[in-house]
Order: structure tokens, then C-alpha cells, then sequence
């Protein structure tokens, strides 16, 4: 947090982020959607025309048919009709073509993430400054993470940025190009688990920087040990499945005798030897140590669970023993109401039911009040997305003209154009169609004459599915 205000203030002290000492050099111009070139081949008026690059980034030249041009420079594409319109194309002998760009797309940059505004960010002379560009969407939230930027290059390329560090050292500033997607992210909040004989049982969040806690200051942060307590032996559930003793009366007299917690793991401060207690942990709403008796199994597990969070993991549940073992649940077929062996599974004392959440995430941008990456779940649909996301924008978002870019696994994603006019009254049920993970829903403005006014690159949208499983990887 300290160091994104920091980040902050020392931009609002300049009036303007400077630029390298040499401005930097432009790379050659790529053609996009919404670009219009002329196309003039010499002693050939019938060959000559312009045409406008359409929204599947293809252009129409009778004497070729269809050409996919996004991505081209004009050089390439001079090479490519050239090529049809001589010898080997079986046209003209010796062609010369001219083209030329005659109107140009808007030239944007995307900024998504921990900022203040997300969305596009015009750049008149094609790049400018990381620092220029966080001050055109009002700087980064409190919780944005400064060391690991990712930026995804129109031409596909990715890299991560050290803001904090380039800012301390005041290293030359980052360019952002038109085509580009920042990806700003949200510091990760280091929680710890505390269950059992404690006086606040539950999770703690860590200051921003801080990894790690150790047994002490956290029982002290808890409001110490209950009168109900085993005050000799604790447990730690380790993020990675392991389970540890600990001596818990040598843990608050030395210091330098506490185990450590880093993210996820748990302390379990035991009940007194004479209970016995089994516990359950994750996205559920019985989280907490249970009472075990003789014969239980893991249909009053379920019961003690309570009801499972919207976005709980249900097909990938552990069952951690305290000899360490664990066992790989699915109770997705239990949710449901059937009757499964399953259920009939024996527990034992001490047993942890481990409830993780998702992974898999969507994407809402544009004219949306919440724009943002949202956790993915199995039948989300679009009003859902919608509802998730605040709602459009009154009298700004142009629900005739939803854009869906949906991911692939090659190269062309899927882009459906969705009337959703009358998708939040329940109506035209055609446009609520089911989401997959990564999916990206973009909502223009009534001022955007297309999507590709505020997309100047077309296939842009898939870096942000890339940057997030690119960040959640390092």
C-alpha cells in the first residue's frame, strides 16, 4: 500500500513524466481494423481502390478475394499483391503497387487491473511513458502491485516491469506503444488461518510486504489461548498439505522457538486432550473445529460443512489425515442430492476437510460500472457477467453492440457481436449465452462508432487470460 502511494505522489510532483532523453523509435505502422489504405497499381486504373480494414481485420481486393491483413505493415502488404498480380498470380508481368494508409485507426493503449479507471488510453503520437499512462487513468489503487507489471505487446510479445524499482532507482521509463495492454496487478494478501482454542478464530490478513508470521505474534494477534485449550500441543496445516506439531507453551515463551505461517497454511489450537475434534477449511460456511464422535462419516461432515460459496471447488475437496495422508474428494455428485458410497466414509479424530476455491476467471470491460476480472463458475452466463459487474453505465453503454472474444487455443479467437438490450429484463435469451473461462465481454460507448475504435489491436483482449495465468505462475 505504502509503496503505491508512494508511486503516486511522486507522479503528482511532476508535472509531466518525462520521456527518454530521445524519444524513442516508432515501430513500423501495423494495419488493424477501422485502418483505410489506397491501393494504386501503375497503368492499371481497373486495379486501383480503397478499401477500409473490416472488424474480422480482413480487406476484399477483387483481383486476390480476401486478404487477412491485421498485423501487416504496408511493406508486407505490398509484397503480398504484388505477388498475386505478377507472374506467379498469373496477372501482370511486371506490377507496381503504391499503397498507402489514408485513414488511421485511433491509436490506444489498454490499462487494466489495480488503477483508478480501466479501459483504453489514447495515445495522439502512437507511444508514451508508463508513468504518462498511469496518470491518464488517475494513477494505481492501494492495492496495486508495482513489481510485477505485465505489459502485453501488440505484437504478441509479454514482459514484466519493476515499477517500484525502476521509479527508486530512477531508471528511464517504460514505453507503451498503441496496441499495447498493461496489466496492473493486485498485490496477493498473504492470509493465515487460525482455528480452535483461540479468542478470535478465523483468518488474518498480513500488512501489504509482509510474508510471513510466526506462532507467537499470531496467538497474540488472535487474543490468545481459550480456557478450553490443549495449552501444550497445537497443530500447523501446511498450504502444501503436511501437518506439524507444535510445542505451544516452548512457541510463546521463546519467540525464536516459533514455526513460522506463510500464505495458506493453518494454525489449530487444539481442544484439550480428553475432546476430540475434526475441522474443515475453504469456501464453505461451517468452517471452523467440529466436535467428532465415534461413528461419524462424511455425510455429517457435509452437514457440519454448511452450504458450499458460489465459487468452492467442490470436484477437487482434500481430506488431510493426522498422519499426513490425504485423499482426493469429488463431492460435486453430493451437491446434487445423490446417493454416493462417499457419503458412507468413515471419519477419524482430527480429520481436515480442505474446500479450495476456483481458479478460473472472465473478463468485463468498457461501459460497465465495475469493470474487472471476476472468478469463473460452471453455467455462468452473460446477465450473470452483467450482474457481477454493476450493471451497465446509464446512457453510455451501447447494449446493441456487446462484443464476446472468446479464446481458441490458436490464433483467430472467436468474436460474437450480442444485442443485449433486453438481456437484464430477462428477455432475448438468444444474447445470455453460457461463459467459458477466460472470456473477455467488451461494452462500447454510444460515442464509439465500433469496437475497434477502442481495440486498436484486434486480438489484444487475449493477453489479459495470458497475463493473469503468466502472473499467477511466477
Amino acid at each position: 500500500m505504502q509503496l503505491a502511494v508512494a508511486l503516486l505522489a511522486a507522479m503528482a510532483l511532476t508535472a509531466a513524466p518525462a520521456l527518454p532523453t530521445s524519444a524513442p523509435t516508432l515501430p513500423a505502422y501495423r494495419l488493424g481494423p477501422g485502418d483505410a489504405v489506397s491501393i494504386e497499381v501503375l497503368d492499371h486504373l481497373e486495379l486501383s481502390l480503397q478499401v477500409e480494414v473490416r472488424p474480422d481485420g480482413r480487406i476484399t481486393y477483387p483481383a486476390t478475394g480476401e486478404i487477412p491483413v491485421v498485423g501487416m505493415t504496408i511493406e508486407e502488404l505490398t509484397k503480398t499483391i504484388t505477388d498475386a498480380l505478377g507472374p506467379k498470380g498469373h496477372h501482370l508481368r511486371d506490377p507496381h503497387v503504391i499503397i498507402n494508409v489514408i485513414k488511421q485507426r485511433p491509436l490506444v493503449a489498454y490499462v487494466l487491473g489495480a488503477v483508478q479507471k480501466q479501459g483504453p488510453v489514447d495515445l495522439p503520437v502512437g507511444f508514451a511513458s508508463v508513468n504518462e499512462v498511469l496518470a491518464m487513468v488517475g494513477g494505481v489503487t492501494e492495492e496495486a502491485n508495482l513489481r510485477k507489471v505485465l505489459i502485453y505487446r501488440g505484437n504478441g510479445r509479454q514482459e514484466t516491469v519493476d515499477l517500484a524499482a525502476a521509479a527508486a532507482a530512477a531508471k528511464q521509463a517504460t514505453i507503451l506503444y498503441a496496441g499495447d495492454v498493461m496489466m496492473v496487478p493486485q498485490a496477493e494478501k498473504i492470509t493465515i488461518g487460525v482455528l480452535g482454542g483461540v479468542g478470535k478464530a478465523g483468518q488474518l490478513i498480513l500488512p501489504p510486504g509482509q510474508t510471513e508470521i510466526d506462532v507467537q505474534t499470531l496467538v497474540l494477534q488472535a487474543g490468545g489461548i481459550g480456557p478450553d485449550a490443549d495449552k501444550d500441543h497445537a497443530l500447523i496445516l501446511r498450504a502444501k498439505g503436511t501437518i506439524e506439531d507444535v510445542a505451544l507453551q516452548a512457541a510463546l515463551r521463546d519467540k525464536t522457538k516459533a514455526p513460522v505461517l506463510r500464505q495458506g497454511d493453518v494454525l489449530w489450537i487444539l481442544p484439550k486432550p480428553e475432546d476430540q475434534f475434526f475441522a474443515i477449511l475453504g469456501a464453505v460456511s461451517g468452517v471452523g473445529p467440529h466436535p467428532f464422535r465415534q461413528g461419524m462419516t462424511m455425510a455429517d461432515a457435509m452437514a457440519a460443512a454448511g452450504q458450499f460459496g458460489e465459487h468452492a471447488d467442490a470436484g477437487n475437496v482434500q481430506l488431510i489425515h493426522a498422519n499426513g495422508d490425504r485423499e482426493n474428494l469429488d463431492l460435486r455428485p453430493v451437491l446434487k442430492g445423490e446417493k454416493v458410497a462417499l457419503l458412507e466414509k468413515p471419519l477419524l479424530p482430527s480429520d481436515v476437510l480442505l474446500v479450495p476455491m476456483q481458479e478460473k476467471e472472465f473478463v468485463m470491460l468498457g461501459a460497465v460500472n465495475k469493470p474487472g476480472i471476476f472468478p469463473w463458475r460452471e453455467k455462468v452466463r452473460l446477465s450473470d457477467a452483467f450482474a457481477q459487474a454493476g450493471g451497465p453505465t446509464e446512457r453510455v453503454a451501447a447494449m446493441a453492440s456487446v462484443f464476446l472474444v472468446r479464446r481458441t487455443g490458436t490464433d483467430k479467437p472467436i468474436v460474437m457481436q450480442l444485442d443485449a438490450r433486453e438481456l437484464i429484463t430477462g428477455r432475448n435469451e438468444a444474447a445470455n449465452v453460457t461463459l467459458l473461462p477466460d472470456d473477455t465481454i467488451y461494452v462500447p460507448t454510444h460515442e464509439e462508432k465500433s469496437w475497434q475504435d477502442k481495440l486498436s489491436f484486434p486480438l489484444a483482449l487475449l493477453g489479459i487470460a495470458t497475463s493473469l495465468s503468466y502472473l499467477r505462475n511466477r
